[in-house]
């Protein structure tokens, strides 16, 4: 993720806090989702995602950057709108975290980490979507209960909640879901690829097409060297 590109969101809603003591969230990057974030005390933190491109508002992953951290204070994270009914965080995974400080003093990377992770259903669903964008004072904390008894509809929003503790002060941490691969790596890789000579005698690359937001979809063709393969030998795409 360190060669991600730095993207803005014109569009983009977040709550902030002019207190020094709380943590400041960010998204604006390759691959980031996060929405907004509410502060709602006691050092919990309510989160809303960014839907994905061109779906129906699907939200089942995460990927956001924290600053400001603390030592020795517990904290919870609370992401309010996921869609599916079912995750592997009710199965015993736990949210990625990747410390800078942890990198540049012990090499730690991607790893593992919360404690009481619960991923449940709430109340809340689509007819809150238009709270969430423009309400910049709408909190959840009070409604985000379970919610076991109603029937299931597409409409609901369901949560993942778990607590932790940063490393480091001061630090920058980010958090995902799964270990962050963004296009720009994938292209960066591909083009290594390219500028292999030896790779490249067995290995071609096209574009198939573009995705809907204009980025190319690339198809890698692996055979052979030409010098080597039978006069009839025929090569597929």
């Amino acid at each position: 993720f360190v060669k991600s590109k730095q993207h803005t969101f014109a569009s983009q809603k977040q709550a902030f806090h002019s207190n020094a003591n709380l943590l400041q969230f960010e998204s604006r990057f390759e691959s980031g989702n996060l929405r907004k974030a509410i502060y709602t005390g006691q050092n919990d933190y309510e989160l809303f995602l960014r839907s994905d491109l061109f779906t129906k508002k699907y939200t089942q992953w995460f990927y956001f950057r924290v600053s400001n951290t603390q030592v020795e204070k517990r904290y919870r994270f609370t992401i309010v709108n996921f869609y599916k009914a079912t995750s592997l965080f009710s199965s015993g995974m736990r949210p990625l975290m990747y410390s800078e400080e942890a990198a540049r003093r012990s090499k730690v990377g991607w790893h593992r980490i919360g404690d009481d992770i619960q991923y449940y259903r709430t109340k809340w669903g689509d007819d809150t979507e238009s709270e969430i964008n423009d309400g910049d004072q709408f909190s959840y904390s009070k409604s985000a209960k379970r919610d076991r008894n109603s029937k299931y509809s597409n409409d609901i929003y369901y949560s993942l909640t778990w607590t932790f503790e940063f490393p480091y002060s001061q630090d920058v941490v980010y958090f995902a879901c799964c270990y962050p691969y963004t296009y720009s790596q994938l292209r960066d890789y591909l083009n290594s690829l390219e500028r292999n000579p030896k790779i490249r005698q067995f290995c071609q690359q096209q574009v198939l097409c573009e995705t809907l937001a204009g980025n190319k979809v690339p198809i890698l063709t692996i055979t052979e060297p030409a010098a080597d393969r039978p006069n009839n030998a025929k090569v597929g795409f």
